[in-house]
């Protein structure tokens, strides 16, 4: 029993009473050693029925490690959530090949290219498509898995050139492999642009949410997924299982969309929701300008060429 301190335990009751009807509440206890900080800690857990309570403990030794706190906190609030995740099936995965045409030049994507071993794939692909009439030039870019095609718009269409992608494919069994999730993006592609508009949208939807929260009466979400979500975030394991599931593109959008509708629910004014909308609103700003620089100077990326 905790004699006397009845300041202090009417303010931790209070915090308690409010947690209970939905309300995000953190408090800093402080103070010398030896003043009682153990004993009003003990109050709080002893008078906590109902609620789910999580202790960490600083240790001298990682305090180098980035997040080791939050880490000991937040990791039991998983229950092994990650292994629930479906594992990717077929109309989940990216089949859709992204090209980029313009000024006699195509960017075309290619299934299986930038794999370790698969070189020669590549070769005999800039074989085939040196042999088209009307084409003057074609190499792989196995980074970005494409292949640049320098072509006459009079003599060849881009049909025929995918047409030609999709012949070497399946000659080398690629047709029904999906592509690569986690390369980089080329710079001419749309769906960042098109991600990143999503994530804003899941913005508005949470700043949407916080405002109609005081007509709601309290939080309608698990009270434990912001801090699964800032234990994902921080923990690039976590990140990387994601990523294999979903593929680096689509876990950050997952990842953005629930925070936001997460944020909404929360107590407090949404300022991380507007904080994060700015955020993808610059974003999109950087995606529109690396489109604009990229369609002005990609005819310089073949001015040594024949055209």
């Amino acid at each position: 029993m905790l004699l006397d301190r009845g300041t202090e335990r009417a303010t931790l009751d209070r915090l308690l009473a409010e947690v209970r009807t939905g309300e995000s509440r953190a408090l800093v206890l402080r103070g010398e050693a030896g003043i009682g900080k153990t004993a009003l800690m003990e109050y709080v857990s002893g008078q906590a029925t109902g609620c789910r309570t999580v202790r960490a403990a600083g240790v001298e030794a990682e305090q180098e490690l980035a997040f080791a706190a939050l880490h000991q906190i937040c990791a039991p609030m998983l229950d092994h959530r990650l292994d629930q995740l479906p594992v990717p099936v077929p109309g989940r995965r990216r089949m859709s090949r992204r090209t980029w045409v313009g000024n006699g030049r195509a960017h075309i994507e290619v299934r299986g290219i930038d794999r370790p071993g698969n070189e020669f794939i590549a070769r005999r692909l800039e074989e085939r498509l040196k042999r088209i009439h009307g084409v003057h030039w074609a190499e792989v870019n196995a980074v970005l898995g494409r292949v640049v095609v320098v072509f006459d718009d009079d003599a060849v269409s881009p049909g025929d050139l995918l047409d030609t992608v999709k012949d070497v494919e399946e000659a080398h069994e690629l047709e029904t492999e999906d592509f690569a999730k986690n390369r980089p993006e080329h710079p001419a592609d749309v769906e960042p642009l098109l991600e990143q508009f999503a994530a804003l949208s899941g913005e508005a939807l949470g700043f949407a949410l916080a405002a109609l929260r005081p007509a709601l009466g309290r939080r309608t979400g698990p009270s434990d997924l912001l801090a699964a979500l800032a234990l994902i975030e921080a923990t690039p394991r976590l990140r990387d299982q994601l990523s294999e599931r979903l593929g680096r593109a689509a876990t950050d959008l997952t990842l953005a969309l629930t925070h936001a509708v997460a944020q909404g629910l929360a107590g407090g004014p949404p300022l991380a929701v507007l904080t994060d909308a700015a955020y993808r609103a610059a974003l999109i700003s950087e995606i529109n300008a690396r489109r604009t620089v990229w369609r002005r100077r990609e005819p310089e990326l073949c001015t040594n060429r024949k055209r």
